[in-house]
């Protein structure tokens, strides 16, 4: 499962590469056909479940994942280029949640065991680890795996 999910990752990095790359050359080519440029729909079950958003029949794109890319990515294609954009998630609707594992940063590792929240991810055991298993935060729901951050600044020395 481990190798596997990487794969997955993998596969959507290259398609996101690709399509940026092709957005790029070819975005003339996409005739705006969305009238409201700043209201984009999200597809989550929470969401969907909660509120009379009323989707259509078909998209210009369909962005999947609610992370930092996924929200800056769906937001500069309905503005920019004026297209229908449906943004997709997996997970809960965290936006207007008062889990107070996402807004204090104090707490932000109990994100990391929680089962609504992550998708627990992990590598297979490897030799060069001493057979151990390496756990992989990806989280789930509005935000995606900025969730996990913890508001911390790191700054390199002057040195390097």
């Amino acid at each position: 499962m481990g190798l596997r999910a990487v794969n997955v990752w993998l596969r959507i990095g290259i398609f996101s590469i690709f399509f940026s790359f092709y957005v790029g050359i070819h975005g003339s080519k996409f005739k705006p056909s969305y009238n409201s440029r700043h209201d984009i729909p999200m597809c989550s079950s929470a969401l969907r479940s909660s509120s009379n958003i009323r989707l259509q029949e078909s998209y210009d794109v369909i962005v999947i994942g609610t992370g930092a890319a996924g929200c800056i990515v769906s937001a500069k294609l309905a503005t920019a280029l004026g297209m229908n954009v449906l943004l997709v998630e997996a997970g809960v609707a965290t936006g207007n949640n008062d889990n107070e594992n996402i807004t204090n940063p104090a707490l932000w590792l109990n994100v990391l065991h929680n089962d609504t929240l992550e998708w627990h991810f992990h590598t297979v055991a490897q030799t060069e680890l001493n057979n151990r298993i390496i756990n992989l935060g990806f989280a789930k729901g509005t935000g995606g795996s900025a969730m996990h951050n913890a508001m911390g600044y790191v700054r390199g020395g002057q040195k390097w």
